[in-house]
Parts: C-alpha cells; structure tokens; sequence
C-alpha cells in the first residue's frame, strides 16, 4: 500500500476548475530528519525504464543515491572517499540509462545499475569543478565537459568514457569558464551517437568549439573532429554560454554571450557553415537567462539581454541559410521553448510572456511577436529559479518570483494568441518546471513546497510543503516520467552564523495513465472527446478523480460507470461501458469543454458494482452535444484498482 505522508491541496485560484485529488508522496527524505545526512541535492535522473531514481549530492565528498522508483525507498548511496570538493556550476550531473549511472565530481563514477552492490564500474578524476556531461543516444559512450587542472593533479578537459567499461575512450584540453565568473556556461555538451561537441574559453574572451568524431571511419579510438581556432576566420566571439543539438541531430548550434554558430554534421567531416553577431551586440548575459538557444531543424531562436538604462531583451531568430530578425522587448530575459512541432516559440522575461511565429522569418530584420501578455515578477537571474518555460503543441506553463512565492500559469497558444487559462500560486520561490513526457501535468518545484498542475482540467493535483527552508544547488530541481515525479533541493541549516547546506528529495506518484479503450466519434467541436483520471487507483487512499476533455463548452452530462465493456453506436458516439454500470451525478462541463468527478468508492451509483482491491472498472463520458440534444461520448477508460 502506498503511504501518504501528506498531502495538503491549497483553493485554486479563480481561473482554475474544481479541487481534484492531490496526487500520492511515496518518501520525502529531508536532511533535517536524518541529522545533516542529505546535502544540498542539485540533480536527479529517472531511469528510462522507470525502474531507479539516481541523485547527487553536491558536497565536499559528492554522493550519489539509488531509489527505487515505484516506492520512494533509497537501495544505495554511494559515497566518494578520499577527499574530493565541490563540482562546479554543472547544468546537468546525473545522466542514467537502464543499466548505467554517471556522476559528476571530483572524482566522477560510472555505477552498474544492475548490480547495486557491485563496486563502480569506474572512478574518473576529470578535473576540479566539472561541469557538464551528455550519454550518446545508443546508450554506449558518455562524453563530459570536465573542469579545470588548475591547483590539481587531475587532468581537466574534454572526455570521452566507454559506459560498459568505465575506459577512457579521449581526452582533449578544454578550459572551462572561470569558477564564480558571471559568464557561465548554461549547457556545455552535446552528442548524437556519431559526435561529441564540447565548448571551453582558452582565451577568456571567445568560445572554443571542439567536435569529436566517436566512430572514425578508419576505426580506433575517438578523434576530433574539427575545432575552431583562436582569433582565426572560424573565431567565435564572447565567451560560452548554451548550446544545442537540431532534432534531427545534423546541426549544431552554439551560443556564445554575443554570437551564434551553426555547425554542420552531416558532411565527411565538421564543419562550420555560419557564425553571425547578435543585431544590434547585445551586452553578456551576466548570470541573467538560464537558457538561451533553442533550435528546430530548420530554425534557431535566441534571447539575449540588454543593461543599459534598465532591465531588456531581445530575441534573434535565423534560418539555416543565416537569414536573421530581431526584436527588442521589455524584460530581463529568462528562459525559452520551442513548440514540439516547431510552429512557436515562447520567451519569458521577468516581465511578461512573448508569443512569436516561426514559419517565416524573411522579409526583412524585424520581428515581431504575435502576442505578449503581462506576467511580471519581482526577481531575474536565478534568483526566479532555472527553466521557468515548459511548452506543450497547445500549452505553455510560466513561472515567475513573486516575493516569496511562485506564479505559474497556463497558457493556451491556438490562433496565435497567449489565452491565460490557469493561474495558481505555490508558497515558495520557484526553482524548476517541467512538463510530463505525455503532456498532461506539469510539475512545479520551489525552495521548500511542490506544485502538480493537470494540464486537461487546468486544476491543482497537489500544493504542498516538502521542507523548511531554501537554496539553490547548481543544476535542475525536476525529474519526471509519466508514472513519478522527483523534487528536490537544498536549504541553509538555519544555525546562527552558518552557510553549510543541507537537502530534500521527495517522489511522487504520479498514478500512471490507465487504459484507454472503445473509440468514439468526434463531438460539434470537431475534437473527439477524452477521458483520463488523476488521484491514484488505490482503494485504500480512495482518491481517483476522473476528467473528460475536448466536450462542448458548458457541455451537460454525466460519467458511467460499469464492471463490462462493449462497443455499440449510440447517439452521435460509441456507448463503451457495459456490465453492471450506473450513472454518477449530472456534471456540467465549463467553458474549456472540461468536466471533473471525484469518484468516492462508498457513494456509488445505485445498482453499480463496488470497487474492490484488483477489480477492473470502466468509465466514459456521455454527453448532450449541442442545441438539439444529441447525444455524444467520450472515449472509454478501464481502471485496475489496486489496494
């Protein structure tokens, strides 16, 4: 049975829908309860398979933690002996497959993740502050932006490790950024399966790329590939701060404080094809946006920040061909997403929320965005958390600092304009968003609370406190599959005249989706209608909600509900449930086309069948569908019920 440690759902705010079911806590491990035992927890990774959870801790002797996933019970810590400090300002540390765990440090490991007693698979020492590290698709190298050898023994640099091995494959010089400099690397490694590309500063003052080719066609060892020199034609200007990878993997597109470089993968070799200067140099981001390229395959997008005479941003858009077009906007920039479709882009200042179409950037330099709405917030930098963009094809989520607190909201994109559909307000400053892999639920993580918003019903699944206090590590505060989501974080001790961190971690089920079954036939709005649940199938916790979506605005009916299936025409849809079935209340849909039942196992339609431990019950939707009444349905969705 799942425990749930709490659960506390705050009232939603006036553009929210109705209280829905908070979703379940399996541990909240918090360092306080554990006497200092947990420290300043700054990264996390769910295995694909959504077997392990993988964590670090940075700390003078960085830790690592395997959870497991379905229950939230920590399996093993792997502790690093012998000294050891500090990483540096690593946008990612943890990076997992199904069978292997990588860490960064002083030293880095590699762990098998199929024997979680066996000794690591390997010990790397990669230099002091590393920052960053990407695992091939195909799961068999791991490429890290390793730190400096500077006051050391270790090599820093570039590195290449087999991941069933834990041999170094390559190894190449590469100063990273100066540690406590303000011009910091957002992402500094990218890598499809056939290229690693790293970025380093050996001049201080220009972005050095380096591409290792990892399969030479002559066989042995990784070699570079190509590599810009300094100060010659292929000289990128400003020192690193982001860098991408197009969709499709044949593009690679680096952003230095004040230029872009594209960088071709689809020839014999590397190659360079453009470096373009930001319209108008904008000045270096100064610890400002957390993200600042994203790229389609035939598209590129960045936000820059200007500081003369108070807080602007621009945004710069370019084809592949280098074409480009600019615009100057309100705000310290912040972060930005790309539709998955590649159709819009969103960019967030700690101002307002900007809308910009993609489809065509010739014409001229201008840009101009479709849509901008207000959603201002008191703090920029990271000082409003790390990503504060999350975008579905449909949807936005934005987070902003308020104070002490975390404005989030939900936005709808159609038509090319920003429709804010949901506001909710968390009780601490925001660290990190993300949106679940399948699109329905965004989780949102501050310095002490975690907020779980239902994307379909725009209402809040959870709103609770997870700690007492707050701080920032260095890289993410969000882990997420569709079936668990991670929080976690670091906070000051709270002993007078103290700076030492201690951390949380906490793991929630997200009730993974139940089956969908018996489609339907499309309703007056031209969408066919859906059915989903939150909450969990637990008959102990007795919490499940269920949610139809894509119905008529205002749309009147009610849930059936039954212990069979079938699929026979009925009205303008399918009827899906049979058996012993009965109705639920009458519920009225709102002017989104969504309608929300909390489903209480001892208030049952009569003549329905119970909900037992291991039953498998069906639900669906049914509907009046316009002015004439017809009848119409949503899609059918079978529960297994658990205990």
């Amino acid at each position: 049975m799942k425990l749930r440690t709490f659960a506390l759902l705050s009232p939603l705010l006036a553009l929210g829908a109705s209280a829905l079911s908070a979703q379940t806590i399996l541990m909240n491990h918090d360092g306080t309860q554990l006497g200092s035992d947990l420290l300043q927890v700054d990264d996390a990774e769910i295995t694909p398979d959504g077997k392990y959870i993988v964590s670090r801790e940075n700390r003078a002797s960085t830790a690592m933690r395997i959870y497991d996933a379905m229950t939230g019970l920590e399996l093993q810590r792997y502790h690093t002996l012998g000294g050891g400090s500090l990483s540096g300002v690593a946008q990612d540390a943890i990076a997992v497959t199904n069978s292997r765990a990588v860490m960064l440090g002083h030293p880095s490991r590699i762990v098998d993740l199929t024997n979680l007693n066996a000794p690591d698979v390997a010990i790397m020492n990669t230099g002091l502050w590393p920052r960053d590290l990407a695992i091939t698709p195909d799961g068999t190298s791991v490429a890290i932006r390793g730190g400096s050898s500077m006051g050391t023994s270790d090599p820093g640099g570039l590195f290449v490790f087999d991941l069933a091995t834990g041999t170094q494959l390559a190894h190449a010089p590469g100063i990273p950024m100066f540690y406590g400099s303000s011009q910091f690397d957002v992402d500094s490694v990218a890598v499809t399966d056939r290229y690693a590309a790293f970025t380093s500063s050996p001049q201080g003052v220009e972005t050095q790329v380096t591409i290792m080719d990892l399969h030479p066609a002559g066989g042995g060892s990784p070699t570079i590939a190509y590599e810009t020199g300094p100060f010659g034609d292929n000289h990128i200007v400003g020192t690193p701060h982001d860098l991408t990878m197009t969709p499709d993997g044949n593009h690679l597109v680096v952003r230095s404080g004040m230029a872009v470089a594209l960088f071709d993968l689809t020839a014999a070799s590397p190659q360079m094809l453009w470096v373009k200067r930001l319209a108008g140099n904008p000045g270096p981001m100064d610890y400002s946006a957390m993200d600042s390229v994203e790229a389609t395959n035939d598209r590129i997008a960045t936000i820059s920040r200007w500081s003369v005479a108070g807080f602007g941003a621009q945004v710069d858009v370019f084809d592949m061909a280098g074409n480009q077009r600019s615009q100057v906007i309100e705000g310290d920039p912040h972060d930005l997403a790309i539709t998955p479709n590649g159709r819009r882009l969103v960019v967030r200042t700690h101002t307002s929320v900007y809308l910009y179409g993609l489809e065509i950037i010739a014409g001229g330099p201008n840009l101009s965005y479709l849509d901008k709405q207000d959603s201002l917030g008191t703090h920029t930098s990271y000082g409003a958390g790390y990503d504060s963009v999350q975008v579905t094809a449909d949807l936005a989520v934005t987070t902003s600092r308020v104070g002490e607190t975390t404005d989030a909201r939900v936005w709808e994109l159609g038509h090319g304009q920003l429709k804010q559909v949901a506001q909710h307000i968390m009780d601490a400053r925001p660290v990190d968003v993300a949106i679940v892999p399948s699109g329905d639920k965004a989780v949102v993580s501050g310095f002490s609370h975690v907020m779980i918003v239902d994307l379909v019903s725009k209402g809040v699944l959870l709103n609770t406190q997870t700690n007492t206090g707050g701080g920032y590590g260095w890289c993410d505060g969000v882990a997420t599959n569709d079936s668990t989501a991670v929080v976690f974080g670091s906070y000051t001790n709270g002993q007078a005249g103290s700076h030492s961190f201690e951390g949380w971690l906490t793991v929630i089920d997200l009730f993974d989706e139940p089956t969908v079954f018996c489609a339907t036939n499309a309703n007056s709005t031209g969408e066919t209608a859906a059915t989903h649940a939150n909450g969990s199938a637990s008959v102990a916790s007795n919490d499940l909600s269920l949610v139809a979506s894509d119905l008529p605005a205002n749309a009147m009916g009610s849930f059936l509900y039954g212990d069979g299936q079938v699929s026979t025409p009925f009205g303008g849809g399918v009827l899906c449930v049979g058996g012993q079935s009965g109705y639920f209340s009458p519920q009225t849909a709102n002017a989104e086309g969504v309608a929300v039942l909390g489903v209480d196992s001892m208030n049952l339609p009569f003549g329905s069948p119970g909900i037992l431990m291991g039953s498998s019950r069906s639900f669906q939707f049914i509907f009046r569908d316009g002015i004439a009444g017809q009848i119409n349905t949503s899609a059918g969705l079978e529960v297994m019920f658990t205990p």
